[in-house]
């Protein structure tokens, strides 16, 4: 039993390189953000399902045939079961004390953020998309958002009314299209593949597919394209717009920007590309998948 855990979470950190890598390649630079939002949150779900499929096959042998597999798998199995059971106890404790501790980590990061939340001053409330969101003021230097809170730090709070507006419209994108919701369930994948580095490289994709989609929520509530593009400039060595999610770094702001003054690439296109997504699952059903041949 202890060997199948093993072999199951090793085929779904397999899986999850494969779709990260997949995703990289084809789809990463398009523009239709909901549509690879989609994809990576369906890939995570699909590292954990795929390894769970199992073919059944049968394959015909003579009595000779089954006698001589016996006796090698009885003399094979008796000198190393011991040592390889040892062994599989230590390296799924290692795993499970690497899961505690990941669960762990991040709830201390979400308690941090409520109480961050708790002592903030409620400016107003905001109506988003049917939801109410609650615009707080804080004394850290940090702004951000979680599910229908905004929270504008100290430093964000001195700048000009325009650029406040600017900020608010860019949580108020994250709050209106449930961003919050996707890093829980993003990083509960990351907790049960602490070990994988593919998982926290898909982390970072839907966190910069976060941002695409808040920066033009914002833009299409009225904010100035070049004024706009400035802000996330200053986000490089500011605190403007940095949230729980994560913060922007100049790579990731350079890439917003592009984002927003690029023009939309063909949907056509577009729905060519995704065709790895399928010949994705059969490739990691052909690789990955269990099959137990019956005799």
């Amino acid at each position: 039993m202890a060997s199948l855990f093993l072999e199951y979470i090793i085929r779904a950190a397999a899986v999850e390189a494969v779709f990260c890598a997949l995703f990289n390649i084809f789809l990463r630079e398009d523009k239709f953000h909901s549509l690879n939002r989609i994809v990576v949150l369906s890939s995570c779900l699909m590292s954990f399902v795929l390894p769970l499929v199992v073919f059944y096959c049968s394959y015909s042998v003579s009595s000779g045939e089954i006698r001589l597999i016996g006796t090698n798998l009885f003399f094979s199995g008796a000198i190393s079961a011991e040592r390889d059971s040892a062994l599989l106890c230590d390296i799924i404790s290692v795993y499970l004390a690497g899961v505690v501790f990941s669960v762990l980590y991040r709830a201390f990061s979400v308690y941090h953020l409520l109480l961050t939340i708790r002592k903030s001053l409620l400016v107003r409330t905001i109506t988003v998309s049917g939801k109410k969101a609650r615009l707080l003021y804080s004394e850290t230097e940090e702004s951000f958002s979680w599910f229908n809170f905004i929270v504008i730090g100290k430093n964000d709070a001195l700048k000009k009314e325009s650029l406040q507006e600017y900020i608010v419209n860019h949580e108020l994108g994250h709050v209106s299209m449930r961003h919050s919701a996707d890093i829980i369930l993003m990083d509960i994948a990351v907790a049960l593949q602490w070990f994988n580095p593919f998982i926290y490289l898909m982390k970072i994709y839907l966190k910069d597919i976060h941002e695409y989609q808040a920066d033009e929520y914002a833009v299409s509530c009225g904010a100035d394209l070049k004024e706009y593009c400035r802000l996330i400039l200053l986000s490089v060595t500011g605190s403007i717009f940095k949230r729980n999610a994560g913060s922007f770094f100049l790579g990731s702001a350079k890439d917003r920007i592009v984002m927003l003054t690029t023009s939309h690439p063909s949907f056509l296109g577009y729905l060519v590309k995704t065709l790895y997504y399928p010949l994705a699952i059969l490739l990691s059903l052909y690789v990955f998948a269990r099959i137990i041949i019956s005799i």
